[in-house]
């Protein structure tokens, strides 16, 4: 039995020493590779760097070259400011933009700039004065500092100019007091900006509301009753989101919608109703405003009204069907279709006219016969496929 042992504990041994050998040349290869890719990183960022101080030079003959030479020249950060600021009062107008493009691109370490940059807002050319804007907020070390002169941008001549004004007035800070001087200006896209911004203050919308009543009074105002077809997005679009976000804060606003829903003939009145029912209208209030649109001409609208009624009081579609369904066919037999388009905007409630609209299924006008087959499907998915069927 000892000799035995011997054997066995040698092999153990010149396993454990060939264990070891393995993992010996395993780490000495994974060590050359680490080197080998620490070396390489080291030679590509000299290259970089190489390249880095190679296109800085070339920059510096002359950074006005381009977009990109002005880009580069402006790493050099505050060495740059003084050239820069030497052709602020280049006669050639696209100079003096590039030098405020590149004194914004410094940002912060060109401070000293900050006056002279002031001075090009008056500049005769929009595009430097839109330049000017941007670099003003970049190179201000407190950006809330330059919003008073962005502010007095808004009343720019030039339109470009005006909505630069606006962005970077938010840039610097978006709150209530920034986009209330944006619905206070005289710009109708400047106000629609202001406007789209309202929902991104989330809990603090509600804070703009006079603002935005102002606005909304202005529309009552308009001697308008519809948009074009090719408006869109147009102020109401911007104007429901902006009251829907505030949810019941803006209530104030429901009389002011209700009338606008009263006078206007175009399907703008779906969305000024969807924000009725956002901002926490009463139910019956609404029906009421909405009950003589269903026989409106549009039917784009008569198909959002009659959702919406469904949606808010299911009960008072009922009612409506009711109504409706006596006045679906006339004493000559002819079919009413503003009150099919009604009922079928109703469709989920229409139940109660399901017999007639069966009839109407089979009809000959295939106008009639597709509105009641879709009505049918929108009640009852069965009835709608046995009128189908029975073709």
């Amino acid at each position: 039995m000892p000799t035995s042992k011997v054997p066995r504990l040698n092999r153990v041994l010149w396993q454990s020493l060939a264990l070891a050998l393995v993992l010996c040349a395993a780490w000495l290869m994974w060590n050359e590779s680490r080197r080998q890719v620490e070396v390489s990183v080291r030679e590509q960022q000299i290259a970089e760097s190489q390249r880095d101080l190679l296109e800085l030079d070339e920059a510096a003959a002359d950074p006005f070259e381009s977009l990109h030479s002005m880009e580069v020249f402006a790493r050099a950060g505050r060495a740059a400011v003084p050239r820069l600021l030497a052709e602020l009062s280049a006669e050639d107008p696209e100079i003096r933009a590039l030098a405020l493009y590149g004194l914004g691109r410094i940002g912060p370490d060109g401070a000293e700039a900050v006056e002279q940059v002031r001075e090009r807002l008056r500049d005769e050319n929009p595009k430097v004065r839109a330049k000017a804007i941007v670099a003003l907020r970049c190179v201000s070390n407190k950006p809330l500092d330059a919003a008073p002169s962005v502010i007095s941008m808004l009343e720019d001549s030039d339109a470009d100019v005006r909505k630069t004004a606006a962005s970077e007035l938010l840039y610097i800070r978006r709150s209530p007091a920034e986009i209330g001087e944006l619905l206070r200006n005289e710009d109708p896209e400047i106000v629609n900006y202001g406007l789209d911004q309202i929902p991104r203050l989330g809990d603090s919308a509600a804070e703009s509301l006079p603002e935005v009543l102002m606005v909304l009074k202005q529309e009552e105002l308009e001697d308008r009753i519809s948009m074009p077809a090719d408006a869109f997005p147009n102020r109401f679009f911007f104007l429901t989101r902006a009251l829907s976000s505030m949810k019941t804060a803006a209530r104030p606003a429901i009389p002011h919608l209700l009338r606008l829903i009263e006078t206007r003939r175009d399907s703008t009145r779906v969305l000024l109703a969807q924000t009725l029912v956002d901002i926490g209208i009463e139910p019956e209030e609404l029906v009421r405003a909405l009950r003589p649109l269903l026989l409106d001409d549009d039917p784009v609208t008569v198909s959002g009204i009659g959702g919406l009624i469904v949606q808010v009081s299911p009960e008072a579609a009922r009612r409506q069907v009711s109504i409706l369904t006596p006045q679906l066919e006339r004493e000559d037999n002819s079919v009413n279709q503003r009150v099919l388009t009604a009922i079928n905007a109703l469709g989920p409630e229409a139940r109660e006219a399901a017999p007639i609209l069966q009839r109407l299924a089979k009809s000959e006008d295939k106008p009639i016969s597709e509105i009641a087959r879709e009505t049918l499907f929108r009640i009852d998915r069965n009835r709608g496929r046995a009128a189908i069927v029975s073709q």
